[in-house]
């Protein structure tokens, strides 16, 4: 569950059937994050950015949104998305379950994956604001990650629309609500993200010795960077940057899928 909604998973009362999430807004106060949401979303799948059909797929695909009529949940703001298969768990429980954090070589391909949506959100004109452990969604069983929790997303250099507190060491202190939507904001938080995933330390962008140097060296780089407008870094450039990391340390790419433990929570 989320930190305005609750989520379930359930399925369309039609045929043909599919599998769904639902998102359910607690409060009314919050419908603006759920419509948003929902609008960036859409608005993303109509992008014309190069690359635009092989990334619009890797976006949450909206079904519905809007206020339940029927008996169950009558009155109440829901937002319905496609369930993808194998997408069960987040970043942050794979960290929490991997005492050590994830396997450095299996790392560079999460932070790959996620750094090609947001190439394709920035190019497509949208930050999203608020990339976080429990957005990155692991697809168990393949090279596979999506990004959900786009209730906070925004135009580019549009006014933050809000950022979370308690989440500030992924922010940093120097994020407040109503700055520029940054690109620099996403890159930065994703890089932190991947910090913790691989049992850094998140306010000191430290590593542990187990993940390589070059590795280590590039992800504190990223977590650390200024927030301030360049067309030198991009999510692209840091993908790139990634791909030839992983050839000179690992050398030639490897199917190495993460796996959950059955007792996660």
């Amino acid at each position: 569950n989320g930190e305005t909604m609750d989520v379930y998973s359930g399925r369309l009362a039609r045929w043909p059937t599919e599998r769904v999430v639902i998102k359910v807004l607690r409060d009314d106060k919050d419908a603006g994050r759920l419509n948003n949401e929902w609008n960036t979303l859409t608005q993303l799948l109509q992008s014309r950015a190069r690359g635009a059909d092989h990334f619009a797929r890797l976006l949450p695909q909206p079904v519905m949104n809007g206020v339940v009529t029927g008996p169950q949940l009558h009155g109440r703001h829901v937002s319905l998305y496609r369930h993808e298969r194998g997408v069960r768990y987040h970043l942050g429980q794979f960290a929490k379950v991997y005492a050590g954090g994830i396997p450095p070589r299996a790392s560079i391909w999460v932070w790959r994956r996620l750094l090609e949506t947001l190439y394709f959100a920035h190019v497509s004109g949208f930050v999203h604001g608020a990339v976080l452990p429990e957005h990155i969604l692991i697809q168990e069983g393949e090279h596979g990650v999506r990004l959900c929790g786009w209730g906070l997303s925004g135009l580019k250099d549009s006014p933050l629309p809000a950022h979370l507190p308690l989440h500030d060491a992924f922010y940093g202190q120097e994020v407040k609500t109503g700055m520029p939507c940054l690109t620099q904001i996403d890159i930065r938080m994703s890089a932190r993200c991947m910090v913790q995933a691989l049992g850094g330390d998140v306010a000191t962008a430290a590593l542990p010795d187990s993940v390589p140097s070059r590795l280590a060296e590039t992800l504190t780089k990223y977590a650390t960077l200024p927030l301030k407008r360049s067309s030198e870094v991009s999510a692209w450039t840091i993908r790139q940057e990634l791909e030839d990391i992983a050839a000179a340390i690992y050398g030639a790419p490897a199917f190495l899928p993460l796996k959950m433990p059955q007792q996660v929570n």
